[in-house]
């Protein structure tokens, strides 16, 4: 028989702007490390403000304990599908955007750019989750965690 190694290149974006708190970023650990419990054995993480830090890039093959949060500025989630489009060495099948949905979204932008990849965004809770734009949830699976 033959023998192949599972590979998810699943990417996780967490938004790390001013409007997100401690509670909504130790969420976003819970939310990682939930992965780890259904087989997954390696997740890409990176972080985004006002642009995708690429120097936040990390492979996490076990539940993490800590992530450094760096940026903290504004909100802009164009940046996300410029990076997996050109900037990512790794081609990725699905990308979750974990945000508390405060930016504004440019659905003609998403709808020419975001190609092969699906991407899931999750919000930090139920009513972020109802206030976000509702192109983006006809135009993306979303959902949220529960408190």
């Amino acid at each position: 028989g033959s023998r192949r190694e599972y590979q998810t290149n699943l990417l996780l974006v967490c938004d790390v702007s001013m409007s997100m708190g401690k509670k909504e970023l130790s969420k976003f650990l819970s939310f990682v490390s939930g992965f780890f419990q259904y087989g997954i054995d390696k997740i890409d993480v990176i972080q985004f403000d006002t642009r995708v830090i690429d120097t936040t890039l990390q492979s996490i093959k076990k539940k993490p304990e800590f992530i450094e949060f760096k940026g903290r500025g504004g909100t802009i989630i164009d940046d996300i599908v410029k990076y997996i489009n050109e900037r990512s060495k790794t081609k990725y099948g699905a990308c979750i955007v974990f945000t508390d949905g405060e930016f504004i979204f440019n659905n003609i932008y998403w709808k020419e750019n975001k190609k092969k990849v699906d991407y899931m965004w999750c919000f930090t809770d139920e009513n972020k989750y109802k206030n976000a734009p509702k192109e983006l949830k006809n135009m993306f699976k979303c959902t949220y965690i529960e408190k």
